[in-house]
């Protein structure tokens, strides 16, 4: 992962870096805070009160290949491929963080977006909408039958957007 000052919009320029595992898919903040997600069935917490120099809080295993991350409050909402689904990460105490939730998605959970208790997904063959109160994931209903596969997904208040699979390499 390389973190750039943007300071100056038309030069950008690196200021600082970590090195994962494998691929680093995802990344969102909270505070001065990162959670990346690994190629390499991991998850990092990062430091980047120094952006030069990131310094590691924790990491966490997380099953199949996550692929996304969303932070919503203390939780951080992971999309995994494979036998990954939908993982719910406690980031109370982010030096020691703790899946607290779990549900197995139809398909690969690519994308994901939380907003207040429920997450929508999207898993390749749909778009679902998830129920988190509490931080189980423990009902589910689809409130989308998109003709299309999910690829990335936005919630903004009351709306939800989502870009079909095929539109991806177009951005």
């Amino acid at each position: 992962m390389q973190i750039f000052d943007i300071t100056q919009r038309d030069n950008p320029f690196p200021v600082g870096g970590f090195a994962t595992n494998g691929t680093c898919s995802g990344v969102d903040f909270y505070g001065v805070k990162a959670v990346v997600t690994d190629s390499d069935s991991r998850i990092w917490i990062l430091d980047l009160a120094n952006p030069a120099i990131p310094s590691l809080e924790a990491g966490l295993p997380v099953p199949g290949e996550p692929f996304s991350v969303s932070v919503d409050g203390r939780y951080a909402y992971i999309g995994a491929q494979e036998e990954g689904g939908i993982r719910i990460v406690d980031l109370y105490e982010y030096d020691n963080p703790s899946e607290v939730g779990y549900y197995n998605t139809p398909w690969y959970a690519v994308d994901i977006q939380p907003s207040d208790d429920q997450a929508l997904v999207a898993d390749w063959y749909s778009l679902e909408l998830y129920d988190c109160s509490d931080a189980l994931v423990d009902r589910h209903f689809t409130p989308v039958n998109p003709t299309s596969y999910g690829y990335r997904v936005q919630v903004n208040g009351a709306m939800m957007n989502a870009l079909p699979l095929e539109e991806r390499d177009e951005i």
